[in-house]
């Protein structure tokens, strides 16, 4: 009999549930009996991919054999990953891009294979803890981040100078800042392992350290200020990384300003109809309109930490600028047998899990279940309801966000 339907784990995740329904008693008493869920299939989830990232290697980018330009090890390096070879050229160069077909080679010789699963690994297993108090799983986490951002041998330095290169160009994009997006996941793991005393003092100084000399390269260098100047997903998850790293850092009125100003992104990136129309000329419309919306959502979470509220900004009547109207727009389309009207090469990011070329799945936090879950919590607008429960039900109830976010 498989160790995942016996009696002694049908009890372990009993007592989990009991656990989070004790840590949670006030949102427990105001969920309404028509929006139950079943947060067990999550949780065993949850604790199945905690256990394949438990045989995740701590590793960092020392550990890719490629080096960038400058030389030096511990310098991250990522290659375009839409980036091709020229067919009509005898090399190859220079390389092509196909928006939205990654290249294998890109991630073959980049660290940002690396960097993602050491990432969610860390958030997954400190959750794994939260809900299991096992230590194992937080004591695992903290490997990981000690061996990508404290260890003097194997640290990452706090710059992406060779971020997204284009092969044979070998010099770092504005664009590939982007790819340290999955240090979010970090973040949001750190306080919890903190909790579970699994990180020193003075590794949890560390961190902050490394962080606040990371937000210090990406608002003065020339790479950093090119990012923040783009007006698509690429400035929403700037603002994103660079408010949650200011937060972190104990920033707190830098994080303000970078809320504050981020509301332009709803007047020029938001549409009449609520889409998020600087995302509609790509080739996977449906995932990068979701993409962008997410960002949305997180500095509405950021703001909610520092008292600014962009949950209902724009929303004066027949105004839908605004994150309920583009989470609404894009419900419009969960059904998968309703056609995106705009191009879409890849299936749409419903409910999904990232999976890499080791077989490490874990949940991909831009899909739109979660958007729908957190959208009904902020907003208790029925048509979100409806919607989130018209997704095929096994990838709903599987969801990450089931036990992230409860009403």
């Amino acid at each position: 009999m498989s160790f995942y339907k016996s009696l002694p784990f049908a009890l372990f995740f009993t007592l989990i549930l009991l656990q989070i329904n004790a840590q949670d008693q006030q949102s427990a008493s105001t969920t309404k009996k028509t929006i139950r869920t079943d947060q067990n299939k999550a949780l065993e989830q949850l604790m199945a991919d905690a256990d394949m990232a438990l045989h995740v290697k701590a590793v960092s980018v020392t550990d890719n054999a490629h080096l960038t330009p400058g030389k030096d090890k511990h310098d991250y390096y990522s290659w375009a990953p839409y980036s091709w070879p020229d067919p009509n050229t005898k090399n190859g160069y220079p390389y092509i891009t196909r928006d939205g077909k990654t290249n294998p080679e890109t991630e073959a010789k980049s660290d940002k294979p690396l960097l993602r699963r050491m990432a969610v690994a860390v958030n997954t297993l400190a959750l794994a803890y939260k809900y299991s108090h096992d230590l194992k799983y937080a004591k695992h986490a903290a490997k990981l981040l000690n061996t990508w951002f404290l260890d003097p041998s194997t640290l990452m330095n706090p710059n992406m100078n060779y971020a997204q290169c284009t092969p044979g160009i070998e010099k770092g994009s504005p664009i590939g800042i982007i790819d340290s997006r999955w240090f979010t996941l970090v973040i949001d793991a750190e306080e919890i392992l903190k909790n579970a005393q699994v990180l020193s003092t003075v590794q949890h100084a560390g961190l902050q350290e490394w962080f606040k000399q990371y937000l210090s390269w990406l608002e003065t260098s020339e790479l950093g200020k090119g990012e923040a100047g783009r007006v698509n997903n690429h400035a929403s998850w700037y603002a994103v990384q660079t408010a949650k790293y200011a937060l972190f850092t104990k920033n707190t009125e830098l994080a303000k300003q970078i809320v504050n100003k981020s509301k332009r992104f709803f007047d020029f990136q938001i549409d009449s109809l609520g889409r998020q129309k600087l995302e509609l000329g790509r080739t996977k419309s449906f995932d990068y309109s979701l993409y962008n919306l997410h960002a949305l959502i997180a500095l509405a979470q950021i703001g909610d930490q520092v008292g600014i509220d962009l949950w209902h900004y724009n929303m004066e009547k027949g105004n839908k600028k605004n994150i309920l109207e583009s989470i609404k727009y894009m419900a419009l389309y969960g059904d998968e047998s309703r056609q995106w009207p705009f191009q879409q090469i890849a299936p749409k990011a419903i409910s999904l899990g990232y999976e890499d070329p080791d077989k490490f799945s874990v949940y991909y936090p831009y899909d739109l279940c979660s958007a729908l879950r957190i959208g009904y919590k902020v907003y208790k607008d029925e048509a979100l309801l409806r919607a989130l429960n018209s997704l095929p039900q096994e990838s709903r109830e599987k969801n990450r966000s089931v036990l992230l976010v409860t009403y």
